[in-house]
């Protein structure tokens, strides 16, 4: 790389960046590489602008003297080198919005991505494993691991890669999770990994983390999304438009985010950290779209040095010129999501055919439980018997997010595997503190292949290092007082929402309603996200509850899909099978989402008997 100016500065940035302080003098960890050499030679003033070479670089090192005894190879070494910036993007005309749309979905455990046409029916489902290497699946683990060498791995390769690797040593999979803990206004770059997930001497941080796995995501997606469209109809009208069919990478995008405005916890301010976690999403998907095209084809070969080098690039962009990748409306929270992908009137479970009785207004309440969050909303559903149209409008008061939620349940389950095989979870006992921690991490790093199957077939064995064996029962951890706490703490959180949404008109109606038919409202569950399989939480949709004096039942609704029938056979049954965990990217790739209405603080009621009805009112929302 022949060294100018513009990219002198950025290399010595980089250089600057690596140097930790020490009192009053600073060190430099690891290596310089041959462009900053060469970036310092030209800021200084010497001659040459071309790199010194790698040879010229090294020091000459004598030759030990043989001790007879053979000396053990050292694991290999990525060398250092800069990644060239690739910036297409920065000038690059995206699709209309409303020709097409993707939705990112990071999630805790899975993240998802999808594309939507012009219209909701017009569905392009993206199995991110193909590109990826996993093959046909639609979703990848969203976790990162930087070996002992300094390789990073990705999605399915890091899982692999960690449970191989020496003990001690973490994951970084809990992407959403820094923004749901982290303290607000925190600047993520500042935020430096922890030694047992970074073992080398290179600077990371939980920002870049963030920035390098929506870019694999992103670059996944685009993959996946170029191959899905090249014969049909979009790529024609590319093709008409006088586009390159490459231009697809710079489709319009939304990403799918946690109801940050509600958390359920009282040392959050909500609507700040919603606000600072916005700002945080938007930057990074901008700054991950140059990071994928620049590691484009790269993904198996990437080193921490080059994860340092390309971010230390893209931190120093203006990102201004990126804006045009984001919808109007780029930020969509997931219940929200989850309900636009059935709540499309094209798509939309009709309600007139649910018990033969034309109801004017019915309640849906979407429930998108995923690993790091469980997230509420509650709709209000009109019927217009004369036009069989069906329009709905949330409920602002309704939309919340409970921590409650997979990983809760995985922790619960750490502790009980560790008793089914004989260990004290607080205090590891008999095992020694190295066992413990063997022990806790090696059930920790498995936790969700260990759920799926006891959750699936009732029991699971555990083999667990260094040398625990024993077989978990579904019967044992339904009965276990932290498990049924768990249950009891999420059904409270699920009637809260109730409690919220609901005045005391909303309870007159609903009191007269439980009198005059002798039975209790009813609440239509659509129940999301890849925790939706466990029973503590699909037993949210199929119970009887009292709230201020009114009697309400959770019922099941259907919650897939007709569209998917339509789709070619060898994906229709993948996506029926996934749907609940891919609802939030369905939903936000949409044409049109559900308007969240500031008028409807509370649900539109029948006035109480004797009052004065009007002729005529308006109902806003999507039609």
């Amino acid at each position: 790389m022949s060294i100018n100016g513009e990219n002198a500065s950025i290399l010595v940035r980089s250089l600057l960046r690596r140097l930790v302080q020490t009192g009053d003098v600073f060190q430099l960890p690891g290596v310089i590489s041959v462009e900053e050499v060469a970036a310092l030679r030209m800021l200084i003033g010497e001659a040459s602008t071309e790199p010194i070479s790698a040879t010229d670089a090294a020091p000459q090192k004598s030759t030990p003297k043989s001790t007879g005894n053979p000396i053990p190879a050292a694991e290999p070494r990525e060398p250092t080198r800069a990644v060239s910036l690739v910036t297409t993007s920065l000038n690059q005309a995206s699709l209309a919005e409303g020709e097409l749309r993707l939705c990112l979905d990071f999630g805790t455990a899975m993240s998802k991505a999808w594309a939507t046409g012009r219209s909701a029916t017009d569905v392009i489902p993206l199995a991110l494993g193909r590109p990826a290497g996993t093959g046909n699946v639609l979703s990848i683990p969203s976790s990162i691991f930087i070996s002992d060498t300094g390789k990073v791995h990705l999605g399915l390769a890091a899982e692999r890669s960690h449970r191989d690797a020496p003990e001690g040593r973490s994951r970084f999979d809990n992407l959403k999770m820094m923004l749901s803990d982290a303290e607000i206004g925190r600047d993520l770059d500042d935020a430096v990994l922890h030694e047992d997930v970074n073992p080398t001497a290179t600077r990371l941080s939980e920002g870049d983390m963030l920035v390098l796995f929506i870019a694999w995501l992103t670059d996944m997606a685009l993959i996946e999304l170029r191959d899905s469209i090249k014969d049909g109809s979009i790529a024609e009208k590319i093709k008409e438009d006088g586009k390159s069919i490459d231009c697809i990478r710079y489709v319009r995008r939304r990403f799918a985010i946690p109801c940050f405005e509600t958390a359920r916890d009282e040392e959050t301010d909500g609507s700040k950290r919603a606000a600072w976690a916005r700002d945080v999403m938007k930057r990074s998907v901008l700054r991950a779209q140059i990071v994928a095209d620049s590691l484009h084809g790269k993904w198996d070969k990437i080193t921490v040095q080059d994860v340092r080098s390309i971010m230390d690039q893209v931190g120093s962009l203006e990102l201004s010129p990126l804006e045009g990748l984001l919808t109007e409306v780029a930020a969509i929270r997931e219940p929200i999501a989850a309900g636009a992908s059935i709540f499309d009137e094209h798509l939309l479970i009709q309600f007139g055919n649910m018990d033969g009785a034309k109801m004017q207004r019915r309640y849906v309440m979407v429930v998108d439980a995923g690993a790091g969050t469980t997230d509420f909303a509650l709709f209000q559903v009109f019927f217009d018997p004369r036009t069989e149209m069906t329009r709905y409008a949330l409920l602002g008061q309704s939309v919340s997010m409970s921590r409650l939620a997979g990983n809760e349940v995985d922790r619960v389950l750490e502790q009980i595997m560790l008793e089914t095989c004989g260990v004290t979870p607080s205090t590891g006992n008999p095992l020694s503190s190295t066992d413990f921690r063997i022990a806790r991490n090696h059930i920790r790093s498995q936790v969700r292949e260990l759920k799926s199957v006891l959750f699936g077939t009732g029991e699971v064995r555990l083999d667990i290092r260094p040398r625990l064996h024993g077989v978990l029962k579904l019967e044992i951890v339904e009965a276990d007082p932290r498990y049924i706490r768990l249950e009891k703490d999420l059904i409270a959180d699920q009637e809260a929402v109730l409690a919220q949404s609901f005045n005391s008109a909303a309870h007159q109606s609903f009191q007269t309603l439980n009198i005059r038919f002798n039975k209790p409202v009813p609440i239509y569950v659509v129940l999301t996200g890849g925790s939706s399989h466990i029973p503590i939480f699909k037993n949210l949709n199929n119970r009887i509850t009292t709230i201020s004096g009114s009697k309400f039942k959770f019922e099941p609704l259907p919650s897939t899909p007709g569209w998917i029938s339509t789709l070619p056979r060898e994906i229709s049954g993948l996506v029926g099978a996934a749907f609940a965990q891919q609802a939030v990217a369905i939903g936000g790739s949409v044409p049109e989402l559900p308007r969240e209405m500031n008028d409807l603080v509370a649900p539109i009621v029948s006035p109480p008997e004797g009052s004065r009805v009007l002729d005529r009112y308006q109902v806003t929302g999507v039609g």
